[in-house]
């Protein structure tokens, strides 16, 4: 329309709007992918790999550092997430590298509120900083 209001003529139909996705935004954010273990006994196996392998990572920076006091908080982090083993989804990065952290999420309604939020969990050691 050359010189005309298009305000004042008919309406445009504009295409679709592209579409959304809802959800957690740290799963959405980090691309992570819903995956599961079938049963407490797998994913028991799997915690006790990934500890290991965080262990030697420590000890490869650190190798005369004592790890007793970190191997029982780890223990006991990943003890609670046994506990509650049917209250939580498993997540896996867009690579699903099976060496990587599962990070757990569960929803809860928070004291004072109605809706149920997400909380997801991420082991602090298992995580590295990138700077933007």
């Amino acid at each position: 329309m050359i010189g005309g209001n298009a305000s004042a003529e008919e309406p445009q139909e504009v295409g679709a709007e592209e579409s959304t996705e809802s959800g957690c935004n740290v799963v959405l954010d980090n691309r992570l992918k819903a995956t599961g273990f079938g049963t407490k006994k797998e994913y028991h196996a799997y915690v006790k790999d990934y500890l290991k392998a965080l262990l030697a990572k420590k000890k490869e920076k650190d190798p005369d550092a004592d790890y007793s006091k970190w191997q029982q908080e780890a223990s006991a982090s990943f003890k609670k997430a046994l506990q509650n083993f049917g209250e939580f989804e498993f997540f896996t990065g867009e690579s699903a590298d099976p060496a990587g952290m599962i990070p757990l999420m569960e929803w809860k309604v928070p004291e004072g509120e109605t809706d149920e939020v997400p909380y997801v969990w991420f082991y602090k050691e298992g995580l590295k900083e990138e700077k933007f």
